[in-house]
């Protein structure tokens, strides 16, 4: 696994830094980097190192800091802070998404009919799923029916609601393509060896995200309980002590790349981890020093806090969580209380607890845990956990969304939860989000990532986009 890593990282991520001059979306079959004829385990092993890059490098961090859980101080993430960004900001996370992760998603789909192998198939669907559904996510409407037609040098933007309905279809054939039997890649999967029971997990968890991003709340509920069934069957990108190799990508941003840029200073996450989510049944103190560590500038007196790069999340040879369990029953939680279903909601909130506290919990280590079960009670006027929330339903929704964006510290989908989930009552967004994040600056919480300046430079059929934009809902949180 570290072997195929070593050989493919730098790469990657040479490619991604030299992507702004290139055309990503069309093309992919003759770009002297990708080869078509390169084998199908390898093009799937590009794919997989490819995901890793578009979850935890530039994406991440912009959603982080719009999420209050990192803060920028320096540079071009301190023009973050303040929600000043320009399209050419997103040309490296749009190139990864279409040239590094889906065309050699494609590639390898292809690869896996010529070999009737239809495992490996569902396998490289899944990916494409991931990548795209994070795109739409993200960016609203955008090319997917004709991004990967070489006759086609202009695709469209599709709808954000059509993506969405492309990737639940493209999910499906995945799952039923995972069922099947078929030659297991080994090693060339570098995240579960070719399990296609764990990936099968993994497609149901990004279909139960999705139809939650789409508010169909049914779907939602019927394919998380499908979905990773154990904080062991994860999907996470794994790291080595390699410098500039197989590291961590946080650490290497923190410690190599714009070491003082990004901080933790003021961030909301910390102020909630630090006292406002503690109470008789929560200790959130090793949760809170595994994310984060106290800052001491020139070993004197404390500042703030910073992402933990010592012996927390983002140390050097730390994984990252792509697709987890706890996003499974959070998702579930939260689609069973808005189906109204107090003791289901209730119940998949309990399991996440219970998971920080046994002998695989990531935060005993760092210092005290607590996370007793929670009863009806506690969400009942004059109850622990009601935060301030209007009735028992609305206080368990809270919960829910603040364990998530508690839970996923460093990851996507809490800026994508922090744009769509509205109380059961109904109520904008865009100036609070429902576990209490509110602009840095300005009156509205940033709703979008701007179209990429290499799409805009090449394909007419981009959206106009000024920089307000950054503040228009997408079509499916409208």
């Amino acid at each position: 696994m570290k072997r195929s890593l070593k050989i493919l990282f730098p790469g990657l991520l040479a490619a991604a830094a030299l992507g702004g001059c290139e055309k990503f979306v069309t093309g992919f079959d003759v770009n002297p980097n990708l080869p078509s004829a390169a084998s199908t385990s390898l093009l799937l092993t590009s794919a997989q190192v490819a995901t890793g890059l578009q979850e935890e490098t530039g994406a991440m961090r912009v959603s982080n800091i719009w999420a209050q859980q990192f803060t920028g101080v320096s540079r071009q993430q301190l023009s973050l802070d303040g929600y000043q960004t320009l399209a050419s900001d997103y040309d490296n996370d749009w190139s990864t998404v279409y040239l590094y992760v889906t065309n050699n998603a494609r590639l390898a789909e292809a690869g896996a009919d010529v070999d009737k192998n239809p495992l490996v198939k569902g396998i490289a669907q899944t990916l494409e799923g991931l990548s795209v559904g994070q795109a739409t996510a993200l960016w609203g409407d955008v090319p997917y029916s004709e991004a990967f037609n070489p006759a086609i040098g202009k695709p469209k933007f599709d709808a954000q609601k059509d993506v969405y309905a492309s990737m639940q279809t493209l999910l499906t054939d995945a799952a039923t393509n995972l069922a099947k039997p078929g030659a297991s890649p080994g090693a060339a999967d570098i995240f579960f060896a070719g399990s296609g029971a764990q990936w099968l997990g993994v497609a149901n968890t990004l279909r139960a995200r999705y139809y939650l991003h789409t508010r169909d709340y049914a779907n939602a509920a019927k394919y998380a309980a499908l979905g990773i069934s154990a904080p062991a069957n994860n999907m996470t990108f794994t790291h080595g002590t390699a410098l500039g190799s197989n590291q961590n990508l946080l650490n290497s941003f923190l410690n190599n790349d714009r070491p003082g840029d990004l901080t933790a200073d003021g961030a909301f996450a910390t102020k909630l981890l630090a006292s406002g989510h503690n109470n008789a049944k929560t200790t959130e103190t090793g949760r809170l020093n595994y994310f984060y560590a106290k800052t001491f500038p020139n070993g004197n007196a404390i500042l703030d806090y910073e992402p933990n790069i010592t012996n927390g999340a983002f140390k050097i040879d730390n994984s990252y969580p792509m697709v987890t369990f706890a996003e499974t029953q959070l998702v579930l939680g939260e689609a069973q209380i808005r189906l109204g279903n107090f003791s289901a909601g209730l119940a998949a909130l309990n399991a996440v607890r219970a998971s920080h506290t046994g002998s695989g919990s990531l935060y005993t280590a760092n210092g005290a845990v607590k996370y007793d079960a929670y009863t009806a009670d506690d969400f009942a006027a004059g109850g622990m956990a009601v935060y301030g929330a209007a009735n028992a339903n609305e206080a368990l929704l809270k919960e829910i969304l603040t364990e998530k964006y508690l839970s996923m510290i460093g990851q996507i989908e809490p800026f994508n939860d922090q744009r769509r989930a509205q109380p059961l009552a109904g109520g904008s967004v865009l100036a609070k989000s429902l576990i209490g994040v509110t602009p840095k600056t300005g009156a509205m919480l940033p709703q979008r990532f701007l179209y990429p300046q290499i799409e805009i430079t090449t394909n007419p059929n981009t959206p106009a986009q000024l920089a307000a934009d950054l503040f228009a809902p997408t079509s499916v949180n409208k």
